[in-house]
């Protein structure tokens, strides 16, 4: 595995635990108006959350919370 280094925007919020992301992913993204995928979700290991699988995993290897960053692209 290869790692990098990349600037995010600021931070947004962030998910304390897989129940959290699931009850209030959408509802934040809509009250952060970021429904456009112009968000970046990382996890403490630092690999990127965008898929239900990705956050299972992340639960799975106690990865959270999961911090939710604007995109700077």
């Amino acid at each position: 595995m290869e790692q990098i280094t990349i600037t995010v925007g600021e931070e947004l919020f962030q998910f304390a635990s897989f129940g959290q992301w699931v009850a209030k992913a959408q509802s934040l993204f809509r009250q952060y108006n970021r429904t456009d995928g112009s968000t970046l979700a990382i996890d403490q290991m630092g690999r990127i959350c965008n898929t239900g699988r990705e956050f299972m995993r992340a639960r799975d290897d106690g990865s959270f919370p999961v911090r939710v960053f604007v995109k700077v692209v």
